[in-house]
């Protein structure tokens, strides 16, 4: 075993002073070297593992080695629950992961600019139109309200020349400090 240690770690170093292309170079003669090697018209236990038909009844999805992930992993993740998203064209999103991921993913952020609206981070978690428009019409009230309350303060200037506001410039003269 460590024999097998010793090698691994020969080996992480000698990759990790590979450039990437390097290594591309590296996997495409290991492919052409396995290819080469391989019998073609044989019935090899390789070719059966390759043909072999993957029972899936419950219509799991695939993990990385194309084999479907355990049930109780599709269960802990949640992947059976369906999000629907009316502003991405009714896309269903399985799993809360991907659900969260998609607020950022350029077909959410589409829906949004197609209803005119431009900052997409305050509407997260909202998926219908109807929603997104009350939302977005709240917060453009909102901006002119506030807009229109700064528009009506009246700016003073003491003999200083400090800028303040009308009220506390009368405050401060009432109290004799200006």
């Amino acid at each position: 075993m460590t024999q097998e240690r010793s090698d691994t770690r020969v080996n992480v170093e000698r990759k990790q002073g590979m450039t990437e292309r390097e290594r591309q170079m590296e996997l495409d003669s290991l492919f052409a070297e396995s290819s080469v090697a391989a019998p073609q018209g044989g019935d090899s236990e390789s070719d059966s593992d390759d043909d072999e038909k993957i029972y899936n009844p419950l219509k799991l999805p695939l993990a990385w080695d194309g084999k479907p992930i355990p049930f109780w992993l599709y269960k802990l993740h949640g992947l059976g629950v369906e999000f629907p998203c009316e502003l991405c064209g009714n896309y269903v999103y399985m799993g809360r992961r991907a659900f969260d991921k998609h607020f950022n993913e350029a077909r959410h952020i589409y829906g949004l600019k197609c209803l005119g609206i431009t900052n997409t981070t305050l509407f997260r978690e909202i998926t219908g139109i109807d929603d997104a428009r009350k939302l977005w019409a709240k917060i453009q009230s909102d901006k002119k309200k506030a807009k229109a309350e700064d528009g009506g303060v009246v700016q003073m200037e003491d003999a200083e020349g400090n800028v303040m506001p009308e009220k506390v410039y009368y405050d401060l003269q009432k109290q004799g400090l200006l």
